[in-house]
């Protein structure tokens, strides 16, 4: 799927800019692997929904593709702001998912950064390294636990 763009190069999406039809193409750009497009529309349902409560699935959704692209910092930057989302204030479980998946992010990052690897994908890493990453994760955990 092609991007469309107006004359200020703004992306055109749905026409009817309600969640749904946000969500629904989102997906199918997903589907398709246009993640620069689903990326492009999950952010605008972000932006155009902040309080539905369907916004912290959104910032998982963001995330996972900036995770995915090795956008590690904008990922962390996500999560941390995601926090003040108010579907998250009343829900601490969901909250404290978001400060975990910060936390593991940014062990991504220093072992990546330790092993001069910069800042390849996710799916990039090698199965040593994601190793790891996954023992450094467990040991935060049960410092948190």
């Amino acid at each position: 799927m092609e991007e469309t763009l107006d004359s200020t190069n703004e992306v055109i999406y749905p026409e009817a800019e309600d969640i749904d039809s946000l969500l629904d193409f989102a997906f199918l750009c997903k589907e398709q692997r246009n993640y620069s497009m689903s990326l492009k529309a999950f952010r605008h349902a972000l932006k155009l929904y902040p309080d539905n409560e369907a916004a912290p699935f959104l910032v998982i959704e963001i995330g996972t593709i900036l995770k995915n692209e090795g956008l590690y910092d904008e990922a962390i930057r996500l999560f941390s702001e995601a926090k003040n989302l108010p579907s998250l204030q009343n829900d601490p479980i969901l909250e404290q998912e978001f400060i975990s998946t910060v936390a593991y992010l940014r062990i991504v990052k220093n072992v990546l950064l330790q092993h001069r690897l910069g800042f390849i994908s996710f799916n990039n890493i090698p199965n040593a390294i994601v190793k790891e990453i996954d023992d450094e994760f467990k040991e935060w955990r049960n410092l948190v636990v």
